[in-house]
């Protein structure tokens, strides 16, 4: 009897350690600051690491895309991970990893933490059957560790590449085939073809080149604010704000953190149009969207999606 407590009180102890643990990923993990005087640090933890299973453990079940219905998702089971494709194909993940980082942008920021698994197997499989291009599928987990909420496939061009995608994900009780998808015999899977060299591809006639491109970047690199959470980028003679990949920065609906992103774009704008010259479109687009929520032209509002129009009327924007 003795010995079966001394076990038990083992075992225990083991748990308790192993849950206070979780969260402490960085402890021990170096700050490196950036030549901008942001900080950073990360971790890397192989499938086999306690950490990682733990987090597994948290996100069991199935996550697929309903906003934009890409078809693209995970299952994550006691023993597998599954990338979905076409909301009905299911690739075995055998290679894939977790990654912990932290960013701040200065010494008295407050961090921004988050947990990624990079699917390795998923990448290979977008390679040969989606877009050569890609070099990178995974998956992002909420602030607390306990939820998917996103998965990008990237060719690690950023965010003004037209080959990075997000895509939110949502739980389902879908079930999907077990049968593991055959890559050579996927006719399903839309081909990718290389364009002709002599065209160039945009996705709309904004995206030519434009004359203004070069002062723009110089405008941004020039920009200064207080904010930690977001940037600029000048893309093709537009200048796109995107915020840190972090549900916090969502808006959600609330006003007066959309009044906040509103009164952001109608700044920057107003300063370009001072900077550079007039006739310069600014837009926002929101963490994990994929469409601009709100986009001014010489400090005016242009178009916008519902949720920000309805708040631009109460500003007297419109």
């Amino acid at each position: 009897m003795k010995k079966q407590r001394v076990a038990f009180l083992l075992v225990l102890i083991t748990l308790l350690l192993t849950a206070c643990g979780q969260g402490d990923e960085l402890k021990n993990v170096d700050w490196e600051k950036n030549d901008d005087g942001s900080l950073e640090r990360e971790k890397i933890f192989n499938k086999d690491d306690q950490t990682t299973n733990h987090y597994l453990e948290e996100v069991q079940g199935t996550w697929i895309d309903e906003e934009d219905n890409s078809g693209f998702g995970v299952e994550v089971t006691d023993n597998n991970i599954y990338f979905i494709v076409n909301n009905d194909e299911k690739i075995e993940v055998d290679d894939y990893y977790l990654k912990v980082g932290e960013t701040k942008y200065n010494e008295s920021a407050e961090a921004a933490r988050l947990r990624t698994f990079y699917l390795d197997s998923a990448t290979d499989y977008v390679v040969e059957n989606i877009n050569p291009s890609i070099e990178e599928v995974g998956v992002d987990l909420n602030k607390e560790g306990t939820e998917i909420f996103g998965m990008f496939i990237t060719d690690l061009g950023g965010f003004s590449s037209q080959n990075f995608d997000v895509f939110n994900l949502s739980k389902t009780n879908k079930e999907f085939d077990t049968q593991e998808s055959d890559v050579s015999n996927n006719d399903e899977m839309q081909e990718f073809e290389e364009p002709d060299s002599s065209e160039e591809m945009y996705e709309d006639d904004e995206m030519a080149d434009d004359p203004y491109q070069t002062e723009l970047e110089d405008f941004i690199s020039g920009f200064e604010d207080s904010s930690s959470d977001y940037s600029l980028i000048a893309e093709n003679g537009r200048i796109v704000i995107y915020f840190i990949l972090d549900e916090e920065n969502r808006t959600e609906g609330d006003e007066e953190k959309i009044k906040e992103y509103i009164d952001i774009t109608k700044t920057v704008s107003e300063e370009v149009t001072d900077t550079v010259g007039e006739g310069i479109t600014v837009s926002l687009q929101e963490p994990f969207e994929h469409d601009y929520s709100v986009s001014f032209v010489d400090g005016s509002p242009t178009t916008s999606n519902e949720t920000y129009q309805n708040v631009l009327e109460e500003m007297n924007l419109n």
